[in-house]
């Protein structure tokens, strides 16, 4: 069976990291994995850096409302990140990606769009997706910051201030109309993320399965506990 893993950065960052364990410890155990990310840090050659945006003609322009609208208009709920989907790097002619049998996503922020991301769930092939955060269910936030906006219609984000234009409740319905069709299997690391996207108005009618972060058994393993 060939697998393949789609995430942003192949090492840089805590879920980046946990995407490369997984992709490992599925090649140590025989399987035929490749890894497709935006940004390589690694030297491994099953690694494969795609770094030339296609089909994305508005990418400037979402770049800017990004950065002029989005990052300024923060309020203080929450210091984490808020992303539109931009740039949209379509994978769905590559090789690996028309071989595999499984596609596994992780985090993808700013590496794939909701346009590219349904070109990946028109191919027809089973599809995973491993939350490291809230942003695939939410209207642009990575964590909601205790807002529960995401089980109807992210309307009146409380991240963004004078948010006139509706942005978060745009993003959610074009979410909902360009993912309806997916063939989604939802894993999380905990049971509290599992909880929000059952609980999600996009992913609530979706398997959803708890499966923690793998590690390394040759640096890590369990001892007994010591009683002073």
């Amino acid at each position: 069976m060939k697998t393949i893993q789609i995430s942003t950065y192949d090492i840089q960052g805590g879920a980046a990291k946990a995407a490369y364990r997984l992709h490992q410890g599925l090649r140590q155990i025989g399987q035929k994995d490749r890894m497709v990310v935006r940004h390589k840090v690694s030297t491994d050659a099953s690694v494969l850096a795609v770094t030339t945006p296609v089909n994305v003609p508005n990418s400037f322009t979402s770049a800017e409302l990004q950065d002029h609208y989005i990052d300024t208009h923060r309020t203080p709920l929450s210091s984490t990140i808020f992303s539109l989907s931009y740039p949209g790097y379509d994978l769905s002619a590559l090789a690996p990606i028309q071989t595999a049998d499984i596609i596994n996503l992780h985090w993808v922020a700013r590496f794939q769009s909701l346009v590219t991301l349904q070109k990946l769930f028109s191919l027809g092939k089973p599809v995973v997706w491993t939350l490291h955060d809230q942003w695939a269910f939410t209207g642009g936030c990575h964590y909601s910051a205790g807002c529960k906006g995401y089980q109807q219609n992210c309307t009146a984000c409380p991240q963004l201030a004078d948010e006139l234009n509706h942005i978060p409740e745009a993003i959610l319905m074009d979410k909902f109309d360009l993912w309806r069709d997916a063939n989604l299997t939802i894993v999380t690391p905990s049971r509290w993320l599992a909880d929000c996207a059952q609980e999600s108005a996009l992913f609530q009618g979706h398997r959803i399965e708890v499966i923690a972060n793998s590690v390394e058994t040759n640096v890590f393993r369990t001892y007994a506990q010591s009683r002073s």
